[in-house]
C-alpha cells in the first residue's frame, strides 16, 4: 500500500479518503447497532455480525484497489 500510495496521483488519494471516511462511518454505524443490542439485553444476530464482518472486507478491498489497482 505505502509504494502505491506514492505512486498514486492526489485524485486517488482523495477518492481513497473519501471511501475510507464512508467505510469508517458505515462500520461504525454497524458496530454501534450491534452493542445496543447488547445494552438492551438482547444477543446480536449472528447473520448480522457475519454480514457486516463481510460487507467490511469487500469494502476495504475495494477501497485498497483504488491505490493498488
Amino acid at each position: 500500500m505505502a509504494a502505491g500510495w506514492h505512486d498514486a496521483g492526489d485524485a486517488k488519494r482523495k477518492l481513497f479518503g473519501n471511501r475510507s471516511a464512508q467505510l469508517v462511518g458505515a462500520t461504525a454505524a454497524g458496530v454501534e447497532a450491534l452493542l445496543d443490542e447488547r445494552q438492551r439485553g438482547r444477543e446480536p444476530n449472528e447473520e448480522a455480525s457475519k454480514a457486516l464482518v463481510d460487507q467490511i472486507r469487500r469494502e476495504m478491498a475495494a477501497v485498497s484497489r483504488i491505490i493498488l489497482g
